[in-house]
């Protein structure tokens, strides 16, 4: 397997001459994933510069986490391909190991550890959809572009890594006001690093219900975010969730 590097890295390069270099990466059929490194700020920008007929006849996946949330999830909204939420550095910042074997397993043997997750319901008990969303600030920067994924019976995924209370129930208020609560079919909470850092009573899912329909499903994961150990979440797939699943050792077993 060769390995073919970007010539962009960390590069301060023009949106278009990214976003270029991407459909190169999309159209060579000697490549079959694409991997971002990255996180910041920018991926968004390259959303005006993508050849959106050529992506969608494309099965190949974008990896990415983060910021990669936009780039995405306007890809899904434009293409309806899916995307990889995983930040591939996790492979080698995991010591264990684990990381590493599950990733190879994905790939190499089609096993599905690296997209699998525990997960607990808040409200309801079931949520079926196309798995939408991410990192909350970053997908925001969609609202009102035609790279807005279509909400409509979606599942919403919603993590951060950054954001105090104040930030991240802003993040959920916007999100109410455009309307997107009262569309979803489920909500499904990631974790939320410097939220859950300083102990907030009540926590995301407390600042959430504030905002959320009582008739929408809601759950909680924590195993998808910014940790080093977070799973794979995949945007633009069909999930259903049906049941409490904390195996012995997962944050939510007792």
């Amino acid at each position: 397997m060769e390995l073919v590097e970007s010539s962009f890295l960390y590069s301060d390069a023009a949106p278009a001459i990214k976003a270029g270099e991407l459909m190169e990466f999309f159209m060579d059929r000697e490549i079959g994933e694409i991997f971002d490194i990255s996180g910041g700020n920018l991926s968004n920008t390259l959303l005006p510069f993508l050849d959106y007929g050529r992506i969608g006849g494309n099965t190949k996946r974008l990896w990415g986490y983060s910021d990669l949330t936009a780039l995405m999830n306007g890809i899904h909204a434009r293409t309806g391909n899916i995307s990889m939420l995983y930040q591939v550095r996790n492979i080698v910042k995991d010591a264990s190991g684990m990381q590493l074997k599950e990733f190879g397993d994905f790939l190499i043997g089609g096993k599905k550890d690296l997209v699998s997750f525990d997960f607990r319901f808040l409200r309801k008990n079931s949520m079926e959809g196309v798995l939408v969303g991410g990192n909350a600030r970053c997908l925001l920067k969609l609202a009102g572009t035609p790279c807005f994924p279509d909400m409509e019976g979606k599942i919403l995924l919603l993590e951060a890594l950054h954001g105090n209370p104040e930030l991240i129930e802003s993040l959920f208020s916007q999100l109410e006001q455009i309307g997107v609560f009262e569309k979803v079919a489920g909500i499904l909470l990631g974790t939320f690093t410097e939220l859950e850092g300083k102990k907030h009573p009540g926590g995301p899912a407390g600042l959430l219900m504030r905002h959320v329909p009582k008739d929408i499903p809601v759950a909680v994961t924590g195993c998808i975010g910014h940790a080093s150990n977070s799973k794979a979440a995949v945007i633009g797939e069909h999930i259903k969730l049906s049941q409490q699943r904390f195996p012995a050792g997962s944050p939510f077993h007792t």
